[in-house]
């Protein structure tokens, strides 16, 4: 018999294992999608809320800067540009300091406004975790040659 039985048993275990890192992989890659698209939702959520907002009233210059740089881009390619894309969201909002000068239907705006910060916050937050997973699987030997090889890198994190 010799060695023959060896082989094709190293061989079998070698190949259930590269099944299962792909699996793996490509699992923890649809969570960080799925994230991602989140924290698109929620963002378009607070820009919607914070257009609303100007037309209401005037904000200060500073807050009207900070709601123009944390727009995200709407339009990607890809899953990769979906990933990268959600990366470069600053989802920084200051605290509003005169809330209770504001007509009532500004105030309910601001309230909205703060609890889809506090939302896209935390969805913001399960995105990160779930990103690092992903690259943590696909950064770390053995899992990086099956990621290699099926054409899965590790994202930059943000």
């Amino acid at each position: 018999m010799g060695y023959l039985p060896i082989v094709v048993a190293i061989t079998g275990f070698v190949v259930l294992w590269a099944i299962v890192s792909r699996y793996s992989i490509n699992n923890k890659r649809q969570e960080a999608e799925a994230s991602a698209s989140l924290v698109f939702k929620q963002a378009g959520i607070r820009h919607h809320l914070l257009t609303q907002l100007r037309q209401q009233t005037s904000l200060p210059t500073a807050l009207e800067r900070i709601a123009e740089s944390t727009q995200l881009q709407r339009e990607t390619r890809n899953s990769t540009d979906l990933l990268l894309a959600a990366q470069r969201v600053n989802i920084a909002l200051p605290a509003w300091p005169a809330i209770d000068t504001m007509p009532p239907s500004c105030q309910e705006t601001c309230e909205q406004l703060q609890i889809a910060q506090r939302n896209l916050q935390q969805v913001y937050k399960q995105f990160i975790i779930r990103l690092k997973q992903y690259n943590e699987l696909t950064g770390k030997y053995p899992t990086l040659i099956v990621a290699r090889m099926t054409g899965h890198y590790p994202v930059d994190k943000p």
